[in-house]
């Protein structure tokens, strides 16, 4: 863990209150504005914490699965090769993948019309703000 082990913990109480058993990983992410995630759905309860900058956050409850443009795309592996350029090796299989982004409703909507039907929620964390996520919840972050 390095020199930061100890500036954050491991253990969070009142998660652990929250949740009724303590957390199955706590996650440090670090980037810029450069930093931006594609939308997805995690299966297990989130919480963000901003220590500096901002995070907005786009997100679909999960009734919304059916408006998202999920999309069966296939499993592979990218390694860099140089900077802009990557090798692709296919695995095999499939995997569902959000190919819209819902932090842009218009262009979401040019490339899956149901999208019109979507909840997007717009929030912005900011230091020393929270947001609970709850599990399946689909989120864009940037």
């Amino acid at each position: 863990m390095g020199n930061l082990q100890g500036d954050f913990p491991l253990e969070i109480p009142f998660a652990a209150e929250a949740f009724g058993n303590e957390p199955d990983a706590v996650n440090l992410w670090v980037g810029d504005d450069r930093s931006v995630t594609t939308c997805h759905k995690d299966g297990y309860e989130n919480i963000y914490c901003v220590v500096s900058g901002a995070k907005h956050f786009t997100l679909c409850p999960p009734v919304d699965y059916p408006f998202m443009g999920l999309n069966q795309y296939p499993v592979a592996k990218f390694n860099r090769v140089s900077p802009g350029s990557f090798e692709v090796t296919k695995k095999g299989g499939v995997v569902p993948w959000v190919s819209i982004d819902p932090s842009n409703p218009e262009q979401a909507r040019a490339q899956h019309e149901l999208f019109r039907l979507a909840h997007p929620i717009d929030v912005t964390v900011r230091p020393g703000e929270m947001l609970y996520l709850p599990a399946m919840w689909y989120h864009h972050v940037k």
